[in-house]
């Protein structure tokens, strides 16, 4: 049969097609008996007229229905357009036949399934290709690229669909070009068969020879085979070169022709948001903000206000990346401005899965900032946001979208819980996750269910920090190892990998809370039963993460069972992860380690009593802050300077050296700049306490007032905001300026000795105060016996010379 036959036959079976027929088929008889006669012409009454019009008439009507079938036919045929910006959250869900046949597209298991067969299954090959709106070998070439990206099994769906939303631009891109070209249609219809059959690296070729050839008076057919380079190299996951062509598309349109510039330039800076996502470039991201705010240069809100609106939604997600690695909070307030003009001009009615995922993308940066700033206002604000994208994200419009958004929601909700001293807020997430496992139904949607049932295992363990025993550590286990029951070693092993790691995880905690050393042998066996399949060679980074996870697991092992060599286990299984990762194409987790393992050789000098260790730990940190800049990753920086600074202090203390003591200092200054009060109280309590701490020995050991000067400084900020830290901190720093207050006293003149030992001795009296109470609420000898250690034996030695 002929091909194009066979192409249209499907469009010809939707119910108002075959009504359409049979209408032909009787009024068609009877237009022929009318025209030659037969049927004679009826009375002019008004029944006979509207029947003899029917029969006149009737024939063109039902040609007018079945058309109509037709292009109904034809318009549920053709897969739904993935919305840019949907890949993030789960991507967009392709509508899907009635027929039996009928493959679920959102299956990742499936997919996994037919990507690993070297035989394809060629009736669910056809069903998805059908489905995808590609040919069964494009499809094929689809899932070739799949697996060699080793793209993560949820991620699967997405990353299909986009590629086949690339492969068809690539199609309509072409027909485009083909249209505007004057000359090479030969040329051109052989790069549309190789893309049409999934040949991609043929059709560059071909496109390439185009390009070649044509003149230079044909720019904008140059820039649009330029564009489709791009576009196939991002199919292919190939960021880099699709940024590049991109470019060289959009530096090829004139200032004269706007709509194409800005056409070119979206696509240019979509390329760039999807480049500093999937490598972790935050330099990427900067010049995809760049190049949003060039392409809104070219529309104004009042000519294309949903073109608009989506360049500010885009912008908003790229800018929303970035803030997330940053410290600062300006990038987040920006995607949040972005997303808010976005949603001026969308609606639910006039754009409803773009307002969705603008209403999303809301949410989730009013949470991060609501969790950066303590502020439960942001957080109330962005649940409200995910609400209302929930309207739009339905289970039955997408179930990956509203798994994710409600996933977000359900997040929040946590995060509320975490800022109040009673649980049951937090409580409230666990018939929230509970609900959603009832919506998803483990038969049609096992892998959701799989990822939900992992989550409220994560909420569980939350809960439990809270707490005091372990039961909410066992249900963690329990929901873990149902989720296992669906993500198999013999079906999903990377996954099944994943839960094993998050369980050991649990046993970790579990073994902190418990003290028993055979939950941490839980964990570690946990872990090495991941990488089992998270093996080096076939998943070098993810075994390199699971070692440096089971090297916490035997750092801490230590504590309980010291002089079994556990840190010197730790420090060997750290050193094997960093055989993995490499300072250029992992900077970020390579620091890490290092970090992880200047604090177990820190741990070492102290066990052994030697600096040898400390000063390796020094060296490491220097190292991993030669690419883990501030820059980079701020947080991670200060974390860093932190580790420094505390191994520093161990090492000036040990030798009185200054010098080191002063590094030391300095060395917590700067950590200090990233770890802002208003967004990281507890760090900066940490680290302002060691600032303190240190300048005192520096003051205490050269006789230095300006230190001391500083290290009063410091005591008197941690007072300033005691409420928030609690009666702990609050007695270690009136014990601080007490031993401060009688130190300087030694070095002032007589007249300025007896105010002084007034301060230590108030100090002093206020530690105690804090101490006792602080006692008889917990029933711990703790604070007292440090107190006894020092403060009371001040406060006796001075007492008789005070007045």
């Amino acid at each position: 049969m002929d091909p194009s036959i066979t192409e249209v036959i499907p469009y010809l079976t939707h119910p108002l097609a075959l009504v359409g027929y049979v209408l032909m088929l009787f009024f068609g008889v009877h237009r022929a008996l009318i025209k030659s006669g037969i049927i004679p012409p009826l009375n002019q009454q008004d029944g006979a007229s509207v029947v003899h019009a029917l029969l006149k008439y009737g024939f063109w009507i039902a040609a007018l229905i079945i058309v109509a079938g037709v292009t109904l036919q034809y318009v549920q045929n053709q897969p739904d357009v993935i919305q840019e910006g949907e890949a993030a959250a789960g991507g967009t869900v392709i509508n899907q036949s009635g027929s039996g046949n009928t493959v679920n597209i959102n299956d990742s298991r499936l997919l996994l399934e037919l990507i690993n067969q070297k035989e394809k299954d060629s009736a669910k090959l056809a069903t998805l290709s059908h489905q995808l709106g590609v040919t069964e070998s494009a499809l094929s070439g689809f899932f070739t690229t799949l697996e060699q990206e080793q793209i993560a099994l949820d991620k699967l769906p997405a990353a299909l669909q986009k590629i086949a939303q690339r492969h068809r631009e690539m199609l309509a891109q072409l027909a485009s070009l083909k249209h505007n070209a004057s000359s090479h249609q030969a040329l051109l219809g052989q790069a549309e068969t190789a893309i049409a059959q999934g040949q991609h690296e043929q059709a560059d070729a071909l496109i390439r020879q185009y390009i070649q050839q044509e003149t230079d008076s044909h720019q904008l057919n140059i820039a649009a085979a330029n564009a489709m380079l791009g576009t196939s190299a991002l199919a292919r996951f190939q960021f880099a070169a699709g940024v590049t062509h991109l470019q060289q598309a959009t530096a090829l349109v004139p200032e004269s022709q706007p709509q194409i510039k800005r056409q070119y330039l979206l696509q240019w800076a979509d390329a760039l948001s999807d480049f500093g996502e999937h490598k972790g470039r935050n330099d990427i991201l900067e010049q995809a903000i760049n190049t949003y705010q060039e392409a809104l240069t070219y529309v104004t809100r009042e000519d294309a206000p949903l073109q608009w609106a989506l360049i500010h939604s885009q912008m908003g997600r790229a800018t929303g990346l970035l803030g997330e690695r940053e410290s600062d909070p300006q990038r987040l307030l920006q995607a949040r401005a972005a997303f808010e003009q976005a949603l001026q001009e969308q609606t639910q009615s006039n754009a409803p899965e773009d307002w969705a995922a603008s209403q999303n993308g809301l949410g989730a940066t009013l949470i991060t900032l609501g969790e950066r700033q303590g502020d439960d206002r942001l957080l109330q604000q962005g649940m409200a946001a995910l609400q209302q994208s929930l309207k739009v994200r339905t289970p039955q419009q997408s179930i990956a979208s509203w798994a994710t958004t409600r996933n977000n929601l359900v997040a929040a909700q946590l995060l509320m819980g975490k800022r109040q001293t009673d649980s049951a807020v937090m409580e409230q997430a666990l018939p929230m996750y509970q609900e959603m496992l009832d919506t998803l139904n483990r038969q049609d949607n096992p892998l959701e269910w799989a990822t939900t049932q992992h989550n409220l295992a994560s909420a569980l363990a939350l809960i439990a920090e809270r707490e005091s025993g372990v039961e909410r550590l066992q249900q963690a286990v329990a929901a873990n190892q149902l989720a296992l029951q669906e993500w198999t070693r013999e079906r999903v092993p990377l996954e099944w990998a994943s839960v094993q790691s998050n369980l050991a995880t649990v046993y970790y905690l579990i073994g902190k809370r418990s003290h028993d050393p055979a939950s941490f042998r839980r964990a570690i066996a946990a872990f090495e039963a991941a990488m089992e399949e998270r093996t080096r060679a076939r998943e070098p980074l993810d075994w390199a993460i699971t070692m440096n996870n089971l090297g916490l697991v035997q750092e801490k092992l230590e504590e309980l069972e010291p002089g079994q060599h556990h840190l010197e286990e730790a420090i060997a299984t750290y050193r094997s992860a960093l055989e993995v990762y490499s300072g250029d194409s992992n900077p970020i987790d390579w620091a890490g380690v290092l970090n992880n393992l200047g604090s177990a050789l820190t741990d070492l000098g102290l066990k052994n009593a030697t600096t040898d260790p400390m000063q390796e730990a020094v060296e490491l940190y220097e190292l991993a802050l030669q690419k883990c800049t501030r820059e980079r990753d701020p947080i991670r920086w200060s974390g860093l300077q932190s580790n420094r600074g505390k191994t520093l202090r161990l090492l000036g203390m040990k030798h009185r050296d200054t010098n080191l003591l002063q590094q030391s200092y300095a060395a917590f200054e700067l950590a200090l700049q990233e770890r802002p009060l208003e967004h990281f109280p507890a760090k900066w309590s940490n680290t302002t306490q060691y600032l303190a701490a240190v300048a005192y020995t520096l003051g205490f050991q050269n006789d230095d007032v300006a230190f001391l000067q500083k290290a009063e400084s410091h005591y008197q900020s941690l007072l300033q905001h005691q409420d928030q830290f609690g009666p702990a901190m609050a007695a270690d720093a009136n014990r601080g300026l007490g031993n401060l207050y009688y130190h300087m006293s030694t070095l002032v003149a007589a007249e300025a000795t007896q105010p002084l030992l007034r301060q230590a001795h108030s100090s002093w009296l206020a530690a105690r105060q804090i101490y006792e109470a602080y006692d008889q609420i917990h029933s711990t000898q703790r604070l007292t016996e440090l107190l006894a250690a020092d403060a009371f034996e001040f406060i006796r030695r001075e007492q008789a010379a005070l007045p």
